[in-house]
């Protein structure tokens, strides 16, 4: 025990380097989340600017639309000039920036009239989804469309689109304006983001219809998994913490539904930028508190010292301790595990086999006519005849959960958790093959064989371990009765029939015994 004083030191020192960690811990923290706050502040304001933004040209797009429905349902421009009637219906659409075309389509997605050049597409649109929707729509509200590649000039658009009414309301058809890509990339490029910086636009349900800095290969892929889609469900903004599927970089979204407009808005911003200012400030008190806490440390270091050294012993003295245990459970001749851990692992096997209600294989083997062997041989020989039986376990125990050992003597034992009935007899009969071809490598100066008993039960909590093995040692001596070298097969709650398995071709069934 060390001395009252240093105690009392040690204490002290404790609770003054405790003071000051925390002390320290929450300033830092706290300076942490003021920073979250404001990337957080900041992102928020600028998603809701650029929100608002699309929302008021889109604004402008539905009512260039409108507009030109309005001049369908007016006769006289009906009965006017194609010159007057084209000026009429597309003059308002003429001033909308990024509005690249409109075009008129009949009840069959026919082309009636566009707003620019003069030839008519005798292409069908009725198979785009815009079309689809407004023939299915029971209001008008504007539709946007995923972005696909333009018909007409190939250029890679948005469609947003009303349906057109006759006088009892049914439908006649769709007025469409195509809007380029291009409106989001000039959008996204005049707000002097960092490069490291992400927006993009999606519609409703997450569909991609553009990003900055632009990827072609991503437009039109749903990235509504991520999380965007839950941070704003049911409300106009919402925040989140993701790792981009595009770059694999961690970062902060913003994310804000455009108002009146199926679309949603987002801009994230690397999380590790976020803490720069943090980190710089983190690293200035944290030389502060070393130099403090180091202070501390050289005042007591004389007493430290003893501890330490005292800690010293009794770790070596632990570890010796772990070393014989382990020593203490592993058989020195064939290096499996003794009697003493298999008694121990087979109780953990057992009760979690109960637990989770899995199948527990055992295999009891056994070195035939060993005894005869040792005594012709010479004892170095049995010896060495034990290791070459075990090598050839080891190597058919694969599995991390399989368990074998040496049990006694000549005597081996496997354990199989979660094996069935053939699977253990498969090893098996991979064991004993392997013994028998053991002096072909000249592991043992001469053939030897082993018979093995084999079982396979359902633990419980109600019955134990050495009710199974029992059963097992008893196919084991059916085994030996049979003439050896065999394999005998004797399930759990039927020792009143057994498998045997030899070399020879086939398979008998009979009676123990």
């Amino acid at each position: 025990m060390l001395p009252r004083k240093i105690r009392a030191i040690k204490l002290l020192a404790v609770i003054a380097m405790t003071g000051l960690i925390s002390s320290f811990a929450y300033v830092i923290f706290d300076a942490r989340r003021d920073a979250e706050h404001a990337a957080q502040n900041a992102a928020a304001s600028l998603t809701t600017a650029i929100a608002q933004d699309v929302s008021r040209n889109f604004e402008l797009y539905g009512l260039s639309l409108q507009g030109v429905i309005h001049a369908l349902e007016n006769p006289a421009i009906a009965e006017a000039s194609p010159e007057l009637r084209q000026l009429a219906l597309f003059d308002y659409a003429s001033k909308a920036r990024y509005l690249n075309r409109i075009v008129i389509l009949d009840a069959n997605g026919r082309m009636t009239a566009q707003s620019q050049g003069e030839t008519l597409s005798k292409e069908s649109f009725a198979d785009r989804d815009y079309f689809k929707f407004q023939q299915r729509a029971k209001d008008d509200n504007l539709y946007v469309s995923q972005p696909i590649q333009s018909r007409i000039d190939e250029d890679w658009i948005i469609v947003i689109s009303r349906r057109i009414l006759k006088e009892d309301g049914s439908f006649n058809g769709v007025v469409a304006g195509s809007i380029s890509l291009a409106y989001f990339q000039s959008l996204f490029m005049n707000l002097n983001a960092n490069k490291d910086d992400v927006f993009a636009v999606l519609n409703s349900d997450g569909i991609l219809i553009n990003r900055y800095p632009f990827s072609l290969m991503d437009i039109g892929k749903n990235f509504g998994q991520n999380g965007l889609l839950d941070a704003v469900a049911n409300k106009q903004l919402g925040m989140f913490t993701a790792v981009s599927p595009i770059d694999g970089v961690e970062r902060l979204y913003a994310a804000a539904r455009v108002p009146n407009i199926p679309l949603i808005v987002t801009y994230a911003l690397p999380e590790a930028r976020i803490y720069t200012a943090w980190k710089q400030k983190a690293l200035t008190l944290s030389a502060m508190m070393l130099t403090l806490c180091g202070s501390l440390a050289a005042l007591g270091i004389i007493l430290i010292r003893e501890f330490r050294l005292r800690r010293r012993f009794e770790i070596k003295i632990a570890a010796a301790a772990v070393r014989l245990k382990a020593l203490s459970r592993i058989d020195q001749l064939t290096k499996l595990p003794n009697r003493r851990a298999f008694d121990e692992r087979s109780t953990l096997e057992w009760r979690r086999g109960a637990r989770e209600r899995t199948s527990l294989s055992i295999l009891v083997i056994d070195v035939d006519h060993f005894k005869h062997y040792n005594d012709q041989n010479g004892h170095q020989s049995g010896d060495a005849a034990l290791a070459a039986v075990a090598q050839c376990i080891k190597k058919h125990i694969k599995r991390p959960a399989d368990f074998a050992t040496r049990y006694g003597g000549e005597e081996f034992a496997v354990l199989l958790p979660s094996t069935a009935l053939e699977g253990a007899e498969k090893v098996a009969e991979d064991i004993r093959k392997s013994v028998l071809l053991a002096h072909l490598s000249n592991q043992v100066s001469e053939p030897i064989s082993v018979s093995i008993g084999v079982t396979m039960v359902m633990p419980t909590h109600a019955s134990s371990f050495q009710e199974a093995f029992k059963v097992a040692d008893d196919a084991l001596y059916q085994a030996k009765a049979a003439g050896r070298n065999k394999v005998v097969i004797v399930a759990a709650g039927d020792a009143s029939r057994a498998e045997t398995s030899t070399d020879q071709p086939g398979r008998s069934v009979g009676s123990p015994g």
